[in-house]
């Protein structure tokens, strides 16, 4: 096992226990004491555990791993904050040139960076979501690529094998990714476990991945891993986000843009 696959399952323990011991951590991955402790010593500079003699506990649950969310339907997202969401999409959007190749995934966040791209055309979209897609295809000189499948009818994701398949014919420039739930225990969590796949394909066919997500995503868990947030190299988001974040993304090379 690697040290970070060993890390992320330390910290999910600590999230369920609340704490964890030294002897029993190096029991039961078979490996020295001394390699757990630079573990602890390792998931304390980057998450904010607190180390203790003999183990290590919980110091700030809220970021290591945020509260439960429920997914709500398309409607109720769109007139969520639709502000932050707006101002997002259009700083996303200025990272975007004509002639680009970029994907989409699924979510209000990332449908609003259609709002502000008519002087970016032409333009090829691939996306995985029928209502963004049907906007995108609305908008003059914006040629739009979507699978064909299931229609999850509370995203508005097509979801399948097939689908999956043919985002893998693809490679995308600049794929513009937008999450429900965001911890820095949990990582980038997901209500459903259907739509997984086909955002892990899109992440897989693209060379810059920006995560689209204002400051109320952040300190939220759901219950499907979908990705890591050091497989993102930029951060979009507004100015609530918190410092816990702010030095991860330093620490691992990430942008944040506001």
């Amino acid at each position: 096992m690697l040290a970070v696959e060993r890390r992320q399952e330390i910290l999910e323990l600590l999230h369920k226990k609340g704490s964890v011991r030294v002897n029993d951590l190096a029991e039961y991955y078979n490996v020295g004491k001394e390699t757990i402790r630079r573990d602890l010593k390792a998931l304390s500079e980057e998450w904010g555990i607190s180390v203790v003699y003999g183990g290590a506990q919980l110091q700030n649950s809220s970021h290591a791993f945020g509260t439960q969310i429920q997914e709500n339907t398309m409607i109720q997202k769109r007139t969520l904050n639709y502000d932050l969401k707006n101002q997002i999409g259009k700083r996303a959007a200025e990272l975007i040139e004509p002639g680009d190749i970029i994907a989409l995934n699924s979510g209000s966040t990332v449908e609003c960076v259609l709002n502000h791209i008519a002087d970016k055309v032409p333009l090829s979209i691939l996306t995985v979501n029928v209502n963004i897609a049907a906007k995108a295809a609305a908008i003059p000189n914006v040629e739009v690529y979507i699978p064909g499948g299931k229609i999850r009818t509370k995203s508005g994701m097509i979801i399948g094998y097939d689908a999956e398949n043919y985002i893998h014919q693809f490679t995308v420039k600049k794929c513009f990714f937008g999450v429900s739930a965001i911890s820095l225990g949990r990582q980038i969590t997901h209500p459903s476990v259907e739509e997984v796949p086909n955002n892990r394909a899109l992440l897989a066919i693209s060379e810059q991945t920006y995560l689209l997500a204002d400051h109320t995503k952040f300190n939220k868990q759901s219950l499907y891993k979908l990705a890591r947030l050091d497989e993102m190299n930029t951060v979009i988001t507004d100015q609530g986000l918190e410092d816990p974040y702010c030095t991860y993304f330093l620490r691992n090379g990430i942008d944040v843009l506001f």
